[in-house]
């Protein structure tokens, strides 16, 4: 024996039918929202851009000079200038383009006032993220594209590391 449904008993299944997985699929995307670190992102910075926008949405103040960096790979060094909290917590930073894109962003000192990620090592799809506490209690920090062909190797040993 079938059941027969009249037509406001079908729209009504097919609105329940369509909300409660679109529900259940849009409180999972916010709550990631909420809770899940964007690792790919440093200082304004985030991975993907050009040298043009690095240079204008990099938040700490000072000056760039470009320098190759190994086959196909350019280099935008930075180096902080003024007396801003900013500047004294991030002296240097080196950011590596690949095909026009930035694929690493390498700070070999960050100081602890300026409340880097902790220390450790963060693997997503997209980015590796190392971040390693130094001896005089500041901060290295290394990201990296997983998808760079340039640097596939370094991010295949970070991986590797213990």
């Amino acid at each position: 024996m079938f059941l027969r449904l009249s037509g406001k008993q079908w729209y009504g299944a097919a609105v329940l039918a369509f909300a409660l997985p679109t529900g259940w699929a849009f409180t999972r995307y916010v709550s990631s929202l909420r809770t899940r670190e964007v690792v790919s992102v440093f200082h304004g910075v985030r991975l993907g851009m050009s040298a043009a926008e690095v240079r204008s949405r990099f938040d700490v103040p000072g000056r760039f000079d470009v320098r190759p960096a190994g086959e196909g790979v350019l280099a935008l060094g930075f180096e902080a200038s003024g007396s801003t909290p900013a500047a004294a917590a991030i002296p240097e930073v080196v950011f590596e383009f690949h095909e026009g894109l930035l694929v690493a962003v390498r700070v070999p000192r960050i100081a602890p006032t300026a409340s880097p990620p902790p220390p450790g090592l963060t693997a997503t799809s997209g980015a590796v993220r190392r971040v390693t506490r130094l001896p005089d209690g500041h901060f290295s920090y290394l990201l990296l594209a997983r998808t760079c062909p340039a640097h596939a190797d370094e991010v295949r040993a970070i991986l590797a590391e213990p």
